[in-house]
């Protein structure tokens, strides 16, 4: 028991700012609307751009991301665990799904399509969202608000990994404020 309360002590205090807006320039932006959203992949970071007070494209807000486990290249079909990459749109949100929030990405576009064709893919798979943590952990029937501490605790192991199976994962006070911030539909640029 005391080296489970160890571990909780640890994985709480020694993260508890793992996953914070690194850019805070909004005020700076016209209108403090968001004009585009890109993520790196290879850096695990998602972007909020706007036209700055100048005129110019700015960075607003920048966010630590958590993706899929086969993060390298670009998703090919269904079930690849693949992130995918290319221009699309955040086009619509949805409030009650199985996360903490999510907004769609219109995978796949056009060229998506004339890649899986030019290959012989069949189903590419799609319903690829930004979205917060899980409400609930199904393979064992945990429902996580009815268990507020071992909640944080499993969140808290979850930032330090790539868990999902091709959408763009954060923590939910991000996605919180992405959901505020980010109208639908809005430009989602994916990179490598």
């Amino acid at each position: 028991m005391k080296s489970l309360v160890l571990l909780t002590a640890i994985f709480i205090s020694g993260s508890s700012h793992a996953f914070t807006a690194r850019v805070n320039a909004i005020h700076l932006c016209k209108d403090r609307k968001i004009t585009k959203v890109e993520l790196f992949k290879y850096e695990h970071r998602l972007s909020l751009l706007c036209e700055s007070l100048s005129g110019e494209q700015m960075e607003a807000r920048s966010y630590d991301v958590m993706l899929s486990r086969e993060a390298i290249g670009p998703k090919q079909e269904e079930g690849d665990m693949r992130v995918p990459e290319g221009k699309y749109t955040l086009d619509w949100k949805l409030k009650k799904s199985k996360f903490f929030l999510a907004l769609h990405v219109s995978y796949p576009n056009k060229q998506d399509r004339e890649n899986a064709r030019e290959n012989g893919i069949t189903n590419i798979g799609g319903d690829i969202m930004l979205h917060g943590m899980p409400n609930r952990i199904d393979n064992y029937d945990l429902e996580l608000s009815k268990h507020p501490i071992l909640r944080e605790l499993i969140y808290q192991a979850m930032y330090f990994v790539d868990w999902t199976q091709g959408c763009i994962a954060m923590p939910n006070n991000d996605i919180q404020e992405i959901w505020d911030l980010v109208q639908t539909p809005t430009d989602f640029e994916i990179f490598p």
